[in-house]
């Protein structure tokens, strides 16, 4: 499985925030990063 992780400070970015409702796969680390990872196609 091929999996890409992005980190985003969501908290600094209101982009970033919104594209959390936008994404199904999702988990916040302890440092307030969003991790995001795309499930194989």
């Amino acid at each position: 499985m091929k999996i890409k992780v992005l980190t985003l400070n969501y908290q600094d970015s209101q982009h970033a925030q919104d594209m959390l409702f936008l994404l199904d796969n999702y988990a916040l680390d302890p440092m307030g990063n969003a991790l995001f990872w795309e499930p194989r196609l």
